[in-house]
């Protein structure tokens, strides 16, 4: 693909793959500035709800307009190809950042998880459920500087049109990062399901790691529905007490018992992270 031009946007390069498509950098010369490009695969362009769901995809980001959220530039079709232009992000997936350093620092994993939980609220205040949050669908900058992204496979709820595109995949996800009504795939979702998969990436970045990460996605899901959380001080010490109920109540199997959505969560981040940022100035100011 590198090199074709799609509608007014040459490839340059792959750098990445959705629930939904194929994502590549490219060139947008009438503007000259760089764009992530998303094309729909070829064989779900013939697929009438895949195709719906991918434009709506791109309108249900539009309706967000939120500075943690990527942007959408363009939607179009050239040649029965499909696609969807949005902002360029320099930096590098959560995911990568994690391999690359291991365990972050608690004020920065608080600042990111916020920055999420941030996200996450406009997208829930506006009826949609991202129901696909994970590290390699949130982007970092190097002032750590967080954008959420991937949309894909997002249930759009009151206002957000035809329910049965939403329910016809229920039970999707990444089984690592799915909440336990997510798995069983009955329930309705709500923002309290994203919560959950907040509270997963908070705990990965405290800890280093998934603690259900040497299971098979089979395995996965059925911890999520069963089995606790091991406790975060077995991998990691030093986590304050608020930190650590916030992570309790976010990976609770009991919806009800989580934050009911984004928004939420990010309130109660964002105390800690004041305070965190409160004592470290305190440490810094000479007496």
């Amino acid at each position: 693909m590198t090199g074709k031009t799609i509608g007014q946007y040459r490839i340059v390069e792959k750098i990445g793959e959705g629930a939904m498509g194929v994502v590549f950098r490219a060139r947008q010369e009438s503007l000259q500035r760089d764009v992530a490009l998303k094309l729909l695969p070829s064989h779900l362009a013939l697929q009438e709800n895949a195709l719906a769901r991918f434009q709506r995809e791109a309108t249900a980001i539009a309706r967000i307009a939120h500075p943690n959220i990527v942007q959408v530039i363009d939607i179009g079709e050239d040649n029965g190809r499909h696609y969807i232009a949005m902002e360029f992000i320099e930096g590098r997936t959560l995911e990568q950042l994690l391999k690359d350093t291991g365990p972050m620092p608690i004020r920065d994993a608080v600042h990111v998880v916020a920055q999420v939980a941030s996200a996450l609220g406009a997208a829930h205040a506006q009826g949609i459920i991202h129901r696909d949050v994970k590290p390699s669908n949130i982007l970092v900058n190097d002032k750590l500087f967080a954008k959420l992204t991937d949309f894909g496979v997002a249930g759009l709820g009151e206002g957000g049109g035809d329910s049965r595109l939403t329910m016809t995949m229920a039970a999707v996800g990444t089984p690592y990062y799915m909440s336990p009504e997510q798995v069983r795939g009955r329930d309705v979702l709500d923002g309290s399901s994203d919560v959950y998969a907040a509270g997963v990436l908070l705990y990965e970045m405290l800890a280093g790691l998934h603690p259900f990460g040497d299971s098979t996605p089979t395995e996965a899901m059925m911890q999520q529905v069963s089995e606790p959380y091991p406790p975060l001080r077995r991998y990691r010490d030093g986590v304050p007490e608020d930190l650590v109920a916030i992570l309790q109540r976010c990976l609770s199997k009991e919806k009800g018992a989580r934050y009911a959505n984004g928004q939420a969560l990010f309130e109660a981040l964002d105390k800690v992270r004041l305070r965190l940022d409160f004592e470290t100035l305190e440490t810094e100011v000479p007496a």
